[in-house]
């Protein structure tokens, strides 16, 4: 029988018992060697239910399959296996492979059953939704999750929720090159080529940098970081006050309030389960505390009702907020939904502090836009593709950019002409 290889550094990565195992980094680290040679391994000294999944399988070729079936024959263990068309199982001890694509196979592995390991190859494409069905599916006791995957957008999910912020009962683990040192010269070779021509690329490739984001994602990460964690003393925050209010329209969503001051948002907060009248009323009771030069509210939907309340009570600065409306630079963009981000976007980059909250973040980073081939303007993605990518609606975000939704002067400005507007022009 010929030695398995092992990778040293992994030993006890792979022996200390945790509920979710996640190993990431650049390419020809030998993760993926390393994860089978574990469960290949495991699979004969006990009975194991193992699930394998990747992103799309649309053949047993393009599973996990090949892979563990090679590593069995490259060890001289045919024999203890039985290979089918569709699993892999060891004689002695019953366990069994299973091999699934998860983007065409949801629900069936939804009714998956009495799985001991699963282990995901490929994952820096799953969804907040995947893995809401995968992570409950997996529930047997002692049961593991491996992840493997080589980063490729910092805003993606994996990276953001298990790498960023880590999970309970989770091993993080980076792996790079380096440290395989069954690496053959000719893949060292390939990469010090690429290192010399495009040290940006080999980091990415090889070191397991993600990108910044995707090529068309509003914000970058970087931007994001430095508004919620950077140095803001001495930021500017004489400007104009305004509250913005974004209307939760479903049960699960929520009502967010933020506030702002010149250069900084803040006082985030959020009401779940409230009715348009005892919202109206936090509003107003906010207002009357600190009056502002502005109140955005959201009014799609049940919002009118909020916006109709607040009329009523005397809210001064009341503003109108459809983020449907035509956009006032309407040759460049689609609606007043993309004005009023991108606007945002100008704020954050001229040094505006945001509240440091991680969904908030995470709302941003997944704010993508494209050029309406109709129309040739701006549009940002739909909220419903957002909900679906990060399992919420973005209600925290919507809050934060209706601050933008139009251009608000100081009170004290009101009434005094022309003039003065001409002398302000845009006013933050």
């Amino acid at each position: 029988m010929s030695k398995l290889v092992c990778i040293e550094g992994l030993k006890s990565f792979w022996t200390t018992p945790s509920r979710l195992k996640v190993l990431y980094g650049g390419r020809g680290s030998g993760k993926s060697y390393s994860a089978a040679t574990h469960v290949m391994m495991a699979s004969r000294e006990v009975t194991l239910n193992i699930l394998c999944l990747r992103q799309l399988q649309n053949s047993i070729k393009q599973s996990i399959y090949t892979l563990i079936k090679d590593l069995i024959y490259q060890a001289g263990l045919q024999k203890e296996f039985q290979f089918t068309l569709s699993e892999i199982r060891h004689h002695r001890t019953g366990s069994v492979f299973k091999f699934m694509g998860i983007s065409r196979n949801v629900d069936e592995i939804k009714s998956t059953e009495n799985i001991d390991i699963c282990y995901i190859e490929e994952a820096h494409a799953l969804t907040k939704d995947q893995w809401d069905i995968i992570n409950p599916t997996i529930r047997k006791e002692h049961s593991e999750v491996i992840i493997l995957f080589n980063p490729q957008h910092r805003n993606d999910f994996v990276f953001q929720n298990f790498v960023e912020k880590p999970r309970d009962n989770s091993l993080v683990r980076k792996i790079n090159y380096d440290e395989n040192i069954f690496l053959s010269d000719t893949m060292l070779a390939v990469i010090e080529e690429e290192k010399k021509n495009d040290y940006e690329e080999y980091l990415h490739l090889y070191q397991g940098i993600p990108r910044e984001g995707d090529d068309r994602a509003l914000f970058a990460y970087s931007e994001i970081e430095s508004s919620m964690n950077g140095d803001f003393v001495g930021v500017d925050d004489t400007g104009v006050e305004t509250m913005a209010v974004d209307v939760a329209r479903y049960g699960k969503d929520n009502s967010v309030i933020t506030k702002r001051k010149g250069f900084k948002i803040y006082d985030l907060k959020t009401y779940k389960g409230y009715s348009t009248e005892e919202l109206a009323t936090k509003v107003d009771n906010e207002f009357r505390t600190r009056p502002f030069d502005g109140v955005a509210v959201d009014t799609i939907g049940v919002g009118a009702g909020v916006y109709d309340k607040l009329k009523t009570m005397g809210v001064r600065g009341l503003i109108e907020a459809n983020a449907a409306m035509r956009a006032e630079e309407e040759k460049v963009y689609q609606n007043k939904r993309a004005e009023m981000y991108f606007s945002l976007k100008e704020f954050v980059v001229r040094g505006g502090k945001l509240p440091n909250d991680a969904e908030l973040k995470e709302e941003l980073l997944a704010l993508t836009y494209f050029y309406n081939k109709m129309s040739g303007k701006i549009q940002l993605v739909a909220k419903d593709d957002i909900k679906v990518e990060i399992g919420r609606s973005p209600d925290k975000a919507d809050s934060v950019a209706l601050h933008f939704f139009r251009k608000v002067r100081p009170q004290s400005m009101r009434g005094q002409g022309m003039a003065i507007q001409a002398q302000t022009g845009s006013i933050w």
